[in-house]
């Protein structure tokens, strides 16, 4: 419960999203940009470091890099889904 893992098997990697509750954040785990946390803010799941980078996108962008069929992920209606559920 609260952790998310995406396997896409050998050679391509693991990303896991994990919920941490107590802060409100959600962290990332990926073997291409390595580990990170988001907040929500603004209507979107972002980067603390570097709000400009949302999670859906990142995600997004990292999948069409390994993946051997790219996901169609629409990053606009998720974020829309995601603020109007908060």
């Amino acid at each position: 419960m609260g952790v998310l893992t995406v396997n896409l098997g050998p050679g391509r990697g693991t990303w896991v999203i994990n919920k941490q509750r107590p802060n409100r954040q959600l962290w990332w785990s990926s073997p291409v940009s390595g580990p990170k946390r988001f907040a929500f803010e603004r209507g979107a799941w972002r980067n603390t470091r570097d709000p400009d980078v949302t999670l859906v996108r990142l995600l997004a962008d990292e999948l069409a890099k390994v993946a051997p069929v790219a996901p169609r992920i629409d990053v606009a209606a998720v974020e829309r889904a995601a603020a109007s559920a908060s």
